[in-house]
């Protein structure tokens, strides 16, 4: 095909006419950046706790936070973040919930600040707590419970109650929790937990979930935990879209008294459609399971859809009871799944 040149000044009228129209639409945008970008920007902002600072404060870096209480007692905005000073411990109880919002794409994050990673001990409790939030990110901590005998909580939890949908992102790295009832780490719907009762509202959980180079020991029921509220027939899973990768769960020991089901997990992905367990390590787990019905494994899934086990270890895993103790497991209800590497 032979192509046709334009007369010169019909050129230079196009070029004139394209760096019009681009220039037009550069200072558009700009004008939007200058008048859209403060507000979105104002609305994000960082919060500082130390162990020198005083409630009354700000909460900036120069002027921070003393406790976790005040933490609780704010709402955040998306983008905001929650540091706490580094190599220092904090007591007590660090709860988000849906009075604050959040977004997949400008999360609330929480984490440490300066030097090292700070500590909370959560005596009783829960270490960290978000309920009914997705866009939430919760980084570079170390959560310590009272022991696994006294405690009643987890070491994070990320909970939905509301059951309507599944809320999303929530991203879990390089976080310790040890010393906790229930689970080091636990990211759901409402869980099914030993005599307490489950509402049916909290039948979804989370989608887009990454928890990623944490280490869970010490931790009675579970390290590492992914579930939601069991039912005999449904439709959909709780969760969708679960990575657990790089993560080490070891001497979760079990609970002796309980003598109904299993205790004692390292890592279980549970009640998830389309969900991947890779290069993590699990072992002595499960050493204290008190049930005969039901015994722990090492890494393992239940009642989940398409599921991949790769490049994991798991070794030296035992069970309390008669049953199981292994290192791996795809359990009932697994299907479309790949083999453990």
């Amino acid at each position: 095909m032979v192509m046709r040149r334009r007369p010169k000044q019909q050129r230079l009228e196009a070029i004139r006419a394209v760096t019009f129209r681009t220039r037009s639409l550069l200072t558009l945008l700009v004008t939007l950046g200058t008048v859209l970008l403060p507000i979105s920007a104002t609305r994000a902002a960082s919060y500082y706790v130390s162990p020198t600072g005083s409630d009354a404060n700000p909460g900036t870096r120069s002027r921070p936070w003393r406790t976790l209480l005040r933490v609780n007692s704010n709402k955040f905005s998306a983008g905001d973040r929650i540091l706490l000073e580094g190599g220092e411990t904090f007591e007590g109880n660090l709860i988000l919930d849906d009075r604050s919002t959040a977004s997949p794409r400008r999360p609330v994050i929480i984490g440490s600040y300066g030097q090292g990673r700070a500590r909370i001990h959560a005596g009783k409790g829960t270490g960290v707590l978000i309920r009914n939030l997705g866009g939430v990110v919760i980084r570079d901590l170390v959560l310590k419970g009272e022991n696994a005998g006294t405690n009643r909580g987890f070491g994070v939890a990320v909970v939905n109650e509301r059951g309507t949908a599944q809320l999303e992102s929530v991203w879990i790295d390089h976080v310790e929790a040890s010393g906790f009832h229930w689970a080091g780490i636990y990211v759901g719907g409402a869980p099914d937990l030993p005599g307490i009762k489950t509402p049916e509202s909290g039948r979804y959980g989370f989608r887009n979930v990454r928890i990623s180079r944490c280490a869970v020991h010490g931790n009675m029921y579970y390290g590492i935990w992914v579930s939601g509220p069991w039912v005999r027939v449904h439709k959909e899973y709780a969760n969708r879209e679960v990575t657990i990768s790089e993560c080490v769960a070891y001497q979760n020991p079990g609970d002796r008294t309980y003598k109904e089901n299993h205790s004692g997990d390292g890592i279980l992905l549970d009640d998830t459609d389309h969900g991947g367990i890779e290069r993590c390590t699990a072992y002595e787990n499960g050493y204290a399971n008190g049930s005969s019905q039901g015994g722990p494994v090492g890494i393992w899934a239940d009642e989940s859809n398409d599921v991949t086990i790769q490049f994991c270890e798991s070794f030296g895993n035992r069970t309390g009871g008669a049953a199981d103790g292994g290192g791996f497991d795809l359990d009932g209800g697994v299907t479309k799944f790949s083999d453990v590497v």
